[in-house]
């Protein structure tokens, strides 16, 4: 998992500058997305409201959602930017990136089968790498204001009702 948000930046800056306090959280959560349909598929018939992932022209997996019902083109064409809420004609199939449904916690990504749970890792150097490589212990010096987990996230075993298509956590 690689994550970068501006969410610690403002922290920091109404703390520095504006004399809010600010606790660090002590656990992170991660949960894992899902869709309808699981990846994009050539040739597919595509209902509305059926959900797939791609990665899009900017090399990131997105969830799109068919908002015109069709079939998908025989190849993925380099028609999606990968642009919040865009709108994308593929084949006779239309689909709406679905970032702002996610962060406005209006879209469902996240699985509804059983012994689902996220899952909490404590925060410290020893679970996150520094931003200066990854898996490191030490106290981050690097720049590029990214980390990663130093080890595997372990999620339960999916009970009786299954929990569709993974993709991301």
């Amino acid at each position: 998992m690689t994550s970068k948000s501006d969410y610690l930046e403002n922290k920091q800056t109404d703390a520095f500058w504006r004399g809010q306090p600010y606790t660090p959280p002590a656990t992170h959560y991660f949960g894992l997305l899902t869709t309808t349909k699981g990846p994009r598929a050539n040739s597919a018939t595509y209902a509305v409201n059926d959900t797939i992932s791609l990665t899009g022209n900017d090399g990131k997996t997105h969830l799109y959602k068919c908002t015109t019902a069709g079939t998908s083109a025989a190849a993925q064409a380099s028609l999606y930017p990968g642009a919040a809420n865009e709108v994308i004609t593929d084949g006779t199939a239309g689909f709406t990136e679905q970032q702002l449904a996610i962060d406005a916690g209006t879209a469902q990504v996240e699985p509804t089968g059983s012994n689902y749970v996220r899952v909490g890792v404590v925060a410290s150097l020893a679970n996150f790498a520094g931003t200066q490589a990854a898996t490191s212990t030490t106290v981050s010096s690097g720049s590029s204001g990214t980390t990663s987990n130093n080890a595997a996230i372990t999620f339960p075993a999916p009970g009786a009702t299954p929990w569709g298509y993974v993709w991301a956590i």
